[in-house]
């Protein structure tokens, strides 16, 4: 849904504001995003004790927030930061090209209208695309992990060949 809405607001907020207060504007929409995300709390329900410390530290109270006990007695604590890291760094870069496929396709001749098209082909394929990487993980056979690795790969490939596109056939 991002896609469709984010697009188009992007799109009038750098023709009439400019490129520095649409990022000013967007990185504070993702700080909003950021605080919804830090109010949400599980909802709790006993079923074993865990003995706690008695005081615990303001760091362990701010990281008890974001990550279970659980998790941070985990040994493969140090393998899932790895893993969010990567792939932070992978969607960020992901993104890139909705940035720049319009500006690229109207500079090659494509009209304005076309250009959009593109940005919402690409985010209704980036919405299946998700929907069905979901049903396959919940199959037993599908390691998550492999899956990511394999589609953040398999799709940094087309940003790659935008250089050598010249046409737009559709």
């Amino acid at each position: 849904m991002g896609t469709f809405i984010l697009a188009p607001l992007e799109h009038f907020l750098l023709g009439e504001l400019g490129w520095r207060w649409t990022f000013v504007l967007m990185a504070g929409l993702c700080w909003l995003c950021t605080l919804c995300g830090a109010a949400m709390t599980p909802v709790h329900q006993p079923r074993y004790q865990v003995e706690r410390s008695p005081m615990p530290s303001c760091l362990t109270k701010c990281i008890s927030m974001v990550l279970s006990e659980e998790l941070l007695s985990s040994p493969a604590l140090y393998i899932f930061l790895l893993i969010c890291i990567a792939d932070c760094i992978a969607s960020m870069a992901l993104y890139i090209p909705f940035t720049f496929l319009p500006d690229e396709a109207t500079y090659s001749g494509v009209s304005l209208e076309d250009a959009s098209f593109l940005i919402a082909g690409m985010g209704i394929s980036s919405s299946a695309g998700r929907i069905c990487s979901g049903w396959v993980c919940d199959r037993a056979w599908c390691n998550p992990v492999v899956l990511t690795a394999v589609m953040v790969a398999a799709a940094s490939i087309p940003p790659l060949l935008f250089p050598w596109i010249s046409n737009y056939v559709l």
